[in-house]
């Protein structure tokens, strides 16, 4: 499996958005605040997170259909 760029960023937002889930679905000391830790403009919102989470996965199926990943 070759590392191509659209490898490296696909990865990239898989970790952004797996952070974003558990972020917004869980309480603690270390996530007090209200918004994503990349974007100001962004909120901690379950319903996003889950639509964001479910874009990514789109994209990594399109990406491997077309043999990218």
């Amino acid at each position: 499996m070759a590392l191509t760029l659209e490898a490296i960023l696909y990865y990239l937002f898989v970790v952004d958005s797996s952070i974003y889930f558990v972020l917004s679905h869980t309480t603690g000391k270390f996530h007090k605040r209200k918004d994503h830790h990349i974007v100001k403009w962004v909120p901690l919102n379950k319903l996003f997170a889950l639509i964001y989470i479910g874009h990514v996965v789109w994209v990594g199926i399109s990406l491997h259909r077309l043999g990218i990943l």
